[in-house]
């Protein structure tokens, strides 16, 4: 399943309007609210072109900062590493 999967499979179910359809719609919401309030998948999102533009201002601004955030601790990580060897 991949990131726009989601949007086709609730349009589809939206059409259906079955108690069923209307539980996976429901689960797609939950789902999609857990994973766009999520650092690590706004910035796979940010890095990606082609999925870039569907990020708000917002959604960029956290996605820059825990990529900044990430590269602080692999710079760290790896001058540790450089003074143990």
């Amino acid at each position: 399943m991949n990131f726009l999967d989601f949007g086709e499979t609730k349009v589809a179910s939206e059409a259906v309007q079955t108690p069923f359809s209307k539980l996976v719609i429901e689960q797609i919401l939950h789902c999609e609210e857990k994973l766009i309030n999520n650092d690590i998948l706004l910035s796979a999102v940010f890095i990606d072109l082609r999925y870039k533009m569907l990020l708000n201002n917002t959604q960029i601004q956290r996605a820059k900062a825990h990529l900044k955030h990430l590269w602080v601790k692999i710079v760290s990580i790896n001058q540790l590493y450089r003074q143990i060897n």
